[in-house]
């Protein structure tokens, strides 16, 4: 079910759009590719998604050059809408995502930079807490995150900020001695570093599937009966996805869907299961139903090009800890004026707000549907909570906070309008004495009654209604508040949000 309400616009800065799209995981500058690897070691094992990037290659494309992505970075970064520092030459972000739940219990990010303050100067620039954690120097951030010295050169962080989950982690990366991450992620990592791929980001999924839920997947997608009995034993070897992404005069992506064996059977099926299964969890990327599709040895890969917006949910899988590392000459354009550098640094908080904001609402002119809502505005609604807003003014940081909290109430929306469905699916056929669901079909089993189903598909369509409108009144109050927020700001600083 889609919104089918008045467009709801949040601006920003066209120059910026694609800058944004990218600069929370992509832009650093100088070589990457022969650092990759050496910062994959430091990676948990208990990882089962992993980006890695080569920024030489996106810097150097069309796409970067004219949307002005270099030029940006340092004002992101600054504005808390980036984990990497400007000095860094490679990155590697990782996470454990419980697919279970849909959560990521942690994150880890890791950079080679040119030069690195000490932790008492990282502390002082960024206001964080001094500590030592193990042998280690670090610092806890404001924003839930430890940043910890790993080298002279080697900076890592990790969020949140549980101090034991962090120890626990130097200690088994404190000497890397060869990476013990999972077959796939291992192969995501070459790639990386042996390919002539920008950036690779892997996602592990092997034992997520029990085989039942593989070929109940392939029966509840239209289109598959012809092809349930060749394809269900293949499908139930599912070992994860890897998108490799090409930058040139645009984005170009190449999905593969690996599994066990020969995927040549499954070359019709692949596609279809993902794209439902995706838009039943409300996480599909609207470009992937464009992209063609082909076996190659033990996957079905599609390939095509991903807009920005796309370029973002997909980034936001596996987003990295937000942790600016401003490091010495560091700072928002602001010289040696502390208001200018909080003006500056508060307008690119704001537009990376309300850039997130235009593209779960705006992009499509409506907010889609509620499974949408509840996947997409949770991620999203995580990612602004991470941003670093310790350089911006007060009205600025409350509106991101008040964002947030907005973003929680439509999901919290959602969830219980799913919880009021299952309750009123669960009791139709008692209402009334006498009344029963199913009936007997044979010898083979029993059948749902047609008054069972349509009571079943009016209960959804109702709730789903009322969530509608639910959600987009919260939209329209982020709308307005937005306008009051930037109309105040451009009043209090002269322009610019």
């Amino acid at each position: 079910m889609s919104f089918e309400s008045p467009r709801v616009h949040w601006t920003i800065n066209s120059r910026c759009r694609w800058a944004f799209g990218l600069a929370a995981a992509l832009l650093i500058a100088g070589p990457a590719r022969a650092n990759l690897s050496f910062l994959a070691q430091y990676v948990p094992d208990s990882a089962n998604a992993i980006a890695l990037i080569d920024v030489a290659k996106v810097l150097k494309s069309l796409v970067a050059r004219e949307g002005g992505w270099a030029e940006e970075h340092r004002q992101m970064h600054d504005a808390g809408a980036t984990a990497i520092p400007p000095k860094a030459t490679s990155f590697v972000t990782a996470a454990h995502i419980d697919f279970e739940l849909m959560q990521t219990p942690w994150e880890v990010s890791l950079a080679q930079v040119r030069q690195l303050p000490s932790a008492r100067r990282i502390a002082e620039i960024t206001g964080g807490r001094l500590d030592r954690i193990g042998s280690f120097q670090a610092v806890e951030r404001p924003n839930d995150t430890f940043v910890v010295r790993l080298g002279s050169a080697t900076v890592g962080a990790m969020a949140p900020a549980n101090r034991q989950r962090v120890l626990r982690w130097l200690r088994e990366r404190g000497e890397p001695d060869g990476s013990q991450l999972s077959p796939l992620l291992q192969q995501a990592v070459l790639t990386a570093t042996g390919g002539d791929y920008a950036a690779v980001i892997a996602l592990d999924a092997e034992g997520v599937f029990a085989p039942d839920e593989m070929a109940a997947a392939l029966k509840d997608t239209d289109g598959m009966e012809p092809h349930h009995e060749a394809a269900a034993d293949p499908m139930a070897g599912f070992r994860g996805v890897e998108l490799r992404l090409v930058f040139e005069d645009a984005v170009r992506g190449e999905l593969r869907m690996v599994f066990a064996g020969d995927a040549a059977k499954l070359t019709p099926v692949a596609k279809p299961v993902l794209l439902s299964v995706l838009a039943k969890q409300g996480a599909q990327i609207d470009e992937f139903s464009e992209w063609e599709a082909s076996a190659e040895g033990n996957a079905v890969v599609l390939k095509g090009e991903l807009s920005g917006a796309g370029l973002r949910r997909v980034l936001s899988v596996v987003s990295g800890p937000a942790s600016p590392l401003s490091l010495e000459g560091d700072s928002a354009d602001g010289g040696d004026d502390p208001d200018a550098a909080i003006a500056e640094a508060s307008r690119e908080y704001f537009r990376t707000v309300t850039g997130y904001l235009d593209d779960l609402v705006a992009r499509d002119e409506q907010l889609g549907s509620l499974n949408q809502v509840a996947f997409w505005v949770s991620r999203y609604a995580d990612t602004i909570s991470s941003l670093d807003a310790s350089g911006v003014d007060d009205m600025t940081a409350g509106y991101g906070m008040e964002v947030v909290q907005r973003l929680g109430e439509m999901v919290d929306v959602v969830n219980r309008a799913q919880n009021r469905t299952d309750l009123r699916d669960a009791t139709i056929g008692l209402e009334r004495f006498g009344r029963r669901r199913y009936a007997r079909y044979g010898a083979w089993g029993y059948y749902e009654k047609p008054y069972a189903t349509r009571d079943r598909a009016v209960a959804q369509a109702d709730e789903t209604l009322k969530a509608a409108d639910q959600t987009r009144a919260i939209a329209y109050e982020l709308r307005d508040l937005t306008t009051a927020t930037r109309e105040a700001l451009n009043k209090r600083y002269g322009g610019g949000f």
